[in-house]
């Protein structure tokens, strides 16, 4: 006698519209932290008047920001994946409130330096479950969910440079009236 099996919640959730929320979410985080991190020429200078600090450190600090990003970030996000989602999301979650909160704290170069680490690590860890949680949503169309979530990564580096400039060009309209 062959018995079926009833589908479990998550079986019955492959290939569905919360599938689809998720891919449209990580299209979002993935555009943000990519644009986040990966356009700082376009912050460079202000981060050097703000702070003084030298060309120099500035790179430096992008360098320090993307060198965490791909490899601090992405070893957590290798370990986070074996926890249960929500309180590494919280903890991601917190550690980029806590970079915002941190940059207008710090005045110094060592500070910024921290901030900066504190995001490579949040966004590298976001980026490496959200690349690895897309797929587990998807049966049919797995390949298809995951190609559209990874165009968070262009987009990110083609929009953001037109937000940051836009945003600034606004703030020094808004101080100027």
């Amino acid at each position: 006698m062959t018995g079926t099996k009833e589908p479990t919640a998550h079986q019955e959730a492959l290939d569905s519209t919360q599938g689809w929320l998720i891919v449209g979410l990580g299209i979002c985080v993935l555009t943000m932290i990519w644009g986040t991190i990966f356009t700082f020429t376009v912050y460079a200078d202000r981060l050097a008047t703000i702070f003084n600090l030298t060309q120099l450190q500035v790179s430096s600090i992008f360098s320090i920001t993307t060198a965490v990003f791909l490899m601090v970030g992405g070893l957590f996000g290798v370990f986070a994946a074996r926890f249960s989602l929500r309180p590494v999301l919280v903890i991601v979650g917190v550690g980029l409130i806590a970079a915002i909160v941190l940059l207008q704290i710090v005045n110094s170069y060592p500070g910024v330096v921290v901030v900066f680490s504190l995001l490579g690590i949040t966004g590298g860890t976001a980026f490496t479950i959200t690349v690895s949680l897309t797929p587990q949503w998807f049966d049919s169309y797995q390949g298809l969910a995951t190609s559209l979530t990874m165009t968070g990564i262009g987009l990110g580096p083609l929009v953001l440079p037109f937000v940051w400039i836009w945003h600034w060009c606004s703030v020094k309209h808004w101080i100027a009236s």
